[in-house]
């Protein structure tokens, strides 16, 4: 279908966004001073509908982006441009708020002590393959940001291709607390890679919304349950996903499929 994108008609501090970054801000204002906190501030942006405030809008007048891949559908080049100025934006704003919030804590005296995580629930299709939201197994659905800054963490500005997941945080932060992972948890510690002590972390990421599930290693991805039959990529050589190698490469298909049951297998 269309997707809409047009400026709020609400007045920006209204905005969902604006309000969820002054609510955040207020909270770590009124945080008692010398004592241990943690703050987590959801921003629902960027997201459907596509519609930030005329604020930020306006600053991408006239920006182009690229359009999206294999879109198909009924949105015309501009429409897909209405929507990428639109999420853009409100990525901007989303930026606005978390500097925001770092300078508070600047301006505290805990900056120095305090571990900051930019991260993401999912991703969004934005118009590729002709598919929006979260609703894929595609890289543009599950690959979120990850950025990790603070005390143990080596210098800033370094990037890691590791195999994380998102559920590798709660780990994380009870490291940091020094608290050990508790027992049957799915989650690992990114303390290793953070300190620059470990490079790998994970040999496979699983990612499962209602039926659909996904493996991937380094180089192969398995996708089922996403309505288009198995799904078989060669991520290094085909890195927007079109060519389905599942015909082709059967052992790869078995591989991994036994491997994705053996890691969503509840141990006895």
């Amino acid at each position: 279908g269309k997707q809409p994108a047009h400026a709020t008609p609400l007045p920006t501090e209204h905005y969902t966004d604006e309000s969820a970054g002054r609510m955040g801000l207020e909270m770590l204002r009124n945080f008692p001073d010398g004592a241990p906190w943690h703050l987590t501030v959801n921003f629902p942006s960027p997201h459907s509908p596509f519609d930030a405030p005329a604020s930020w809008l306006d600053r991408y007048s006239g920006v182009d982006f690229p359009q999206p891949h294999r879109p198909g559908g009924k949105m015309t080049p501009e429409d897909h441009l209405a929507v990428r100025r639109n999420y853009a934006a409100m990525i901007e704003c989303v930026d606005y708020w978390c500097g925001r919030m770092i300078a508070e804590v600047q301006q505290r005296g805990e900056l120095e002590n305090t571990v900051i995580v930019l991260c993401a629930d999912h991703g969004e299709m934005l118009g590729d393959f002709n598919s929006w939201g979260k609703g894929s197994m595609r890289w543009p659905s599950v690959a979120v940001p990850m950025i990790i800054a603070g005390p143990g963490v080596e210098s800033s500005g370094r990037t890691n291709d590791a195999l994380v997941e998102v559920t590798d945080l709660s780990a994380t932060f009870l490291d940091f607390a020094g608290i050990p992972t508790p027992d049957g948890w799915d989650a690992r510690s990114l303390m290793p890679i953070l300190s620059g002590e470990a490079e790998a972390h994970r040999e496979f990421q699983i990612s499962m919304l209602n039926q659909k599930k996904m493996i991937a290693d380094r180089q192969y991805k398995l996708i089922l349950g996403e309505g288009e039959g198995i799904m078989l990529f060669d991520t290094l050589a085909d890195p927007w996903e079109d060519n389905n190698l599942a015909l082709e490469q059967l052992e790869q298909v078995e591989r991994l499929t036994k491997q994705l049951e053996a890691e969503l297998r509840p141990e006895s």
